[in-house]
């Protein structure tokens, strides 16, 4: 997968800790609101927010693995995109 953008406009790339991406949100309420909805669709995303992150710049963070296959983050974008969207932006 490619280092820069991901799929919904995320940042995606293999880091020391392991692949993951990463979704700018801002807005901790908005943030853990589409936190909880992606959970009710069954996508697990860690909300990031200061003092982790620059104020207003809150985050949803994905880790992928190798039990992860590629169904599942074609399922997963969609859900992020629309939950997203669903919140305001």
């Amino acid at each position: 997968m490619p280092e820069d953008d991901g799929p919904a406009g995320g940042e995606f790339g293999a880091r020391p800790a392991g692949p993951r991406w990463l979704e700018t949100v801002r807005g901790v309420d908005r943030t853990l609101r589409i936190a909880d909805r992606l959970y009710e669709h069954g996508v697990i995303a860690d909300p990031i927010f200061h003092p982790a992150v620059e104020e207003g710049l809150s985050r949803l963070r994905f880790f992928v693995t190798s039990d992860h296959r590629a169904g599942d983050s074609r399922r997963a974008v969609p859900v992020l995109a629309q939950e997203v969207a669903a919140a305001g932006g």
